[in-house]
């Protein structure tokens, strides 16, 4: 009970002081869903449209929303590489969550976000040790090399 108490409070405190401190936003409830959103789908695709469906809001308030929270240090996303530019805009990114406690899952879903995380810090890592642009992104291409 008291871990369901603390649970509460924790997350009224980070979006009502950290979120609403951090730019205008009137509806507290729908970025508390959309956290709570976030909280399942670790590890998945995201799809705006979907979860502003969902949530009976319009995807540009989806992904304003995840902005900031990935502006707070809250999630981080790993988006696809491709060579091709106009395909990695297409594929949808997955998020993680910089704080392992918040994610809702099974021991899959955490172990994966928990792995996530560390190659990210190893990402951030290699930025600070070596100078040199590094960052985490799904599934590379497979190059064509013909028959």
């Amino acid at each position: 009970m008291d871990a369901d108490r603390w649970w509460m409070q924790y997350v009224d405190g980070l979006i009502r002081t950290g979120i609403l401190d951090f730019e205008r936003i009137h509806d507290f409830k729908t970025m508390q869903m959309v956290l709570d959103v976030l909280r399942r789908r670790v590890g998945s695709p995201v799809y705006y449209t979907s979860i502003a469906e969902d949530m009976q809001v319009a995807p540009s308030t989806v992904k304003r929303y995840i902005r900031i929270l990935e502006s707070l240090y809250i999630i981080f996303r790993v988006v696809p590489f491709s060579r091709n530019i106009a395909r990695s805009i297409l594929k949808e990114a997955k998020v993680y969550f910089f704080d392992t406690g918040l994610v809702q899952g099974d021991e899959g879903i955490k172990f994966e976000n928990m792995v996530a995380l560390c190659l990210l810090k190893h990402a951030y890592g290699q930025v600070d040790l070596k100078g040199q642009p590094f960052s985490l992104n799904l599934e590379k291409e497979k190059e064509d090399r013909g028959p």
